[in-house]
């Protein structure tokens, strides 16, 4: 590369030899410089962001985008080539992206992400990737990694090197430590528990719900209501015991927390609403993150009508039952059933509307008709 200031020479027209002339001395005044593409550097660096265990036989965790099989640069005839690495995205400090040269010898600056390369340098073949990351997983790193290389001849005058390395990345270190809860109700409640005032809730196929602990951090369900009324007072009961409770909390290394959805007694204007039961989930790093699948279910239970008393008979059509007079009878119903409430009393008693005159009573197994 060369700054050229004239050109001498010869030039001949078309057809002039067919008039006998010669060729014709030139000179030509440039302002240009010709740069030469023979020896030009190269840098040729392709890849994608991957997740690794293991580096040089180290256990850890790291993101490589190129490898060296992937990353080359080359040295300059003349000048010199710069290697420069750039990181927009979050988090900005922790992910320590660099650039590791083979062979070793060259020395990144600007903490691993700039690269210099004079004239006799070997060419060199990069690692673009991460320092190790948190064994805990708490890390989410999104953002673009871009390496270019550019050169400068000896002009003060920078030229790109061939494409950029451009990747993108989004990578989340708590994939796969997440918690789970493992609770689905097989439709909507309308009734309480064996004719009692509560509710006990019980997962598809009469299986308790379950809480299995993160690799990392903490979870805790607890439950929300949305309805009319009174609000039901729901617990979790653990399998394991102790009194209900209106949160669980699981950490790493803990067991399962299996459990029953339930209530106290209800009140007697309950109950229309839903309700959603919940976990959340706190890694560590100061985020809550919601679990997936939470229980959505709804109820719609009265319970006034549960503890008013109920008559239950089995209608005989008015059959006559004879006897001797005065005991010829007509039996209007049978097995008749009176349930008592929870609270207070009921009584049973008649109304006759038509003709004749009827005396209606009421006849116990083995007992008077009063």
């Amino acid at each position: 590369d060369q700054l050229v200031r004239t050109l001498d020479g010869r030039m001949l027209p078309d057809w002039a030899d067919r008039a006998g002339w010669h060729p014709m001395p030139v000179h030509v005044v440039l302002e240009a410089t010709l740069n030469s593409t023979k020896d030009r550097p190269i840098f040729e660096c392709d890849g994608a962001a991957e997740e690794t265990t293991t580096l040089d036989g180290q256990s850890g965790w790291w993101i490589i985008v190129a490898d060296a099989d992937q990353c080359l640069v080359t040295p300059p005839p003349t000048g010199t080539v710069l290697v420069e690495l750039v990181w927009e995205g979050t988090p900005r400090g922790l992910p320590g992206w660099h650039l590791r040269p083979t062979p070793e010898g060259f020395i990144p600056t600007e903490g691993g992400t700039r690269l210099e390369l004079k004239p006799g340098d070997t060419r060199m073949r990069l690692d673009v990737l991460t320092d190790e990351l948190p064994a805990n997983g708490l890390w989410l790193v999104q953002g673009t990694v871009t390496v270019a290389a550019r050169w400068d001849p000896g002009t003060n005058e920078w030229q790109d090197i061939d494409d950029p390395l451009i990747v993108e990345v989004g990578v989340d270190g708590l994939i796969g430590r997440q918690p789970l809860l493992d609770c689905s109700a097989p439709g909507p409640i309308h009734s309480t528990d064996g004719g009692s005032r509560r509710i006990v809730l019980k997962a598809s196929g009469d299986q308790d719900c379950r809480l299995t602990a993160p690799e990392t951090g903490e979870v805790t369900v607890g439950w929300d209501w949305v309805g009319t009324g009174v609000v039901p007072s729901w617990c979790f009961l653990l399998e394991a015991g102790g009194p209900c409770v209106s949160s669980i909390t699981v950490s790493e290394g803990e067991p399962d927390a299996v459990f029953d959805i339930t209530t106290s007694d209800l009140p007697i204007d309950c109950c229309q609403g839903t309700l959603t039961v919940e976990a959340v989930w706190a890694p560590g790093d100061g985020s809550e993150r919601p679990v997936e699948t939470p229980l959505v279910v709804q109820v719609d239970v009265d319970i006034r009508s549960s503890l008013e008393p109920r008559l239950e008979c089995t209608s005989s059509e008015g059959k006559m039952l004879t006897g001797e007079p005065p005991h010829e009878h007509l039996v209007v119903a049978e097995d008749c059933r009176l349930i008592a409430p929870e609270r207070g009393e009921a009584k049973v008693g008649w109304d006759w509307v038509g003709t004749g005159d009827l005396q209606i009573c009421f006849a116990q197994s083995g007992g008077e008709c009063v």
